[in-house]
């Protein structure tokens, strides 16, 4: 049993190294976290550009950067797996609370959460985050605490919403124990160090994260009339009708008393924390955050959990050994159907709008390179002066040309380059083509499917 979570890191490490085989490349905030753990290894943090802030993302990245080139590919490896890890996670809340087929169904509906997935396989941290989450449950329902806790803390290093819920775990286990408070302060104290001490250094500003998770962009839910209404609106949305189901079937079951009772307080608990989870989004979307839709994957992942325990519980209570019957197996058999059929027709529209946003970002970001080398390559790009890239574009861009973030500027600079992408279909190219309109020298430097890459260059 001792090398079984180290066989199940290994397996989860070995599937997300397959999953390169998908194309897909890394986003906006994961080149960040790339860049950033480069310049930690270089004793030379800037953090003035860039999203906000995230500690334990880069706590990784920094060994990756060890890698050079290959860190990309390495912090996809580790970000996939993370979200396998989540899916373990799940299944072993479900063998704990509705027994094996709890352990099936709750590791299978989470693996079928599309929009998780479509962040995932752009190295975004949401994975992670429901990992840590299901992780300190499932390790709190197995009395140790300690174990849970530095789920809870690695939790509160990727989202500022795990605070409360770490802090009140943590109130919890002192009253427990007293004799705890020298490594619960511990553990409490890291959370602000790594979060602050990094944008200190970086930026010079302590708060230089909390600011920029305040400038939101125009289609932000905190931009709505009633944003919390909006949060709530946009959580429903991503829930599919078979979680729902497995909801209700749940609570019939509950309330049939067809279920073991040992387990309906920690499914009720489970359930709280992820209603919990997003009125506290919901709150902070009023108070000026952004409440995007990426921050409403935990709850929702929760709910897919507690779906799972539930259809666990009402297919076991129609099947019961004893209780067997033709109508309570039609009953059952008629439940399983219309589960399935639900996450087959959310599948179908879920997974190509995934497929066809990983395909552009793989394109666009593997053809950098060679559209640099076109160019004349990175000497030749130094050589026009600044360097101008579309904002989502800024980070890959940064990376390739081995500079800091500030380095490279959205908005036009001359003399110097501008590398044009168009990031996703339905996007205009940018920076726009006017932007050197009539501008002496203007010259075309490289020509590619994805990229556009002019010059008015001093030399």
């Amino acid at each position: 049993m001792r090398r079984a979570p180290a066989a199940l890191v290994l397996l989860c490490l070995l599937l997300g190294a397959l999953t390169l085989a998908i194309p897909a490349a890394p986003s906006y905030d994961p080149w960040s976290w790339l860049i950033w753990g480069r310049e930690v290894l270089r004793l030379d943090l800037t953090t003035e550009m860039g999203p906000s802030w995230k500690p334990l993302p880069v706590l990784l990245t920094t060994p990756l950067a060890l890698f050079g080139d290959a860190a990309p590919y390495l912090w996809l490896v580790v970000a996939r797996a993370a979200h396998f890890g989540a899916v373990v996670a799940a299944a072993l809340i479900g063998l704990r609370l509705a027994g094996r087929l709890g352990a099936v169904l709750a590791g299978l509906l989470l693996l079928s959460f599309a929009e998780l997935w479509q962040v995932t396989l752009l190295g975004n941290s949401e994975a992670m985050l429901v990992l840590c989450v299901l992780a300190a449950v499932e390790r709190h329902l197995a009395h140790r605490h300690g174990q849970a806790l530095a789920w809870a803390v690695a939790a509160g290093l990727l989202r500022p919403e795990a605070w409360p819920f770490l802090a009140l775990y943590a109130l919890w286990l002192l009253i427990g124990d007293p004799r705890r408070l020298r490594w619960l302060a511990a553990g409490l104290a890291l959370v602000p160090a790594l979060w602050l001490l990094p944008e200190l250094w970086g930026s010079g500003s302590l708060w230089r994260g909390a600011e920029r998770a305040q400038a939101v962009g125009p289609d932000a839910p905190s931009n709505a009339a009633r944003p919390a209404f909006e949060v709530t609106r946009n959580a429903a949305e991503l829930t599919p009708a078979v979680v729902y189901l497995g909801i209700v079937a749940g609570i019939v079951a509950l309330a049939l008393r067809a279920v073991p009772q040992t387990a309906v307080r920690p499914v009720a608990g489970l359930a709280a924390l992820g209603m919990a989870w997003l009125a506290l989004v919901a709150v902070m979307t009023e108070l000026g955050f952004s409440g995007i839709e990426r921050y409403l994957l935990p709850p929702v992942a929760i709910a897919y959990v507690v779906a799972g325990v539930g259809l666990a519980w009402a297919l076991g209570s129609l099947v019961a050994t004893g209780t067997r019957s033709r109508a309570r197996i039609a009953v059952a058999a008629l439940l399983s159907l219309v589960a399935a059929v639900a996450l087959v027709r959310a599948g179908s529209t879920d997974w190509p709008p995934v497929r066809d946003s990983a395909e552009r970002h793989d394109d666009i970001t593997w053809e950098l390179d060679s559209a640099i080398a076109r160019a004349g390559g990175e000497r030749r790009l130094e050589e026009c002066g600044a360097i101008t890239a579309s904002y989502l574009m800024v980070p890959p861009v940064a990376w390739t040309l081995d500079r800091h973030l500030t380095e490279v500027t959205p908005r036009p600079r001359l003399p110097g380059a501008i590398l044009r992408a168009r990031l996703l279909k339905r996007y205009p190219i940018d920076p726009p083509p006017d932007a050197l309109e009539g501008k002496p020298g203007r010259t075309q430097l490289a020509r590619t499917e994805s990229w556009w890459i002019e010059g008015v260059c001093a030399r």
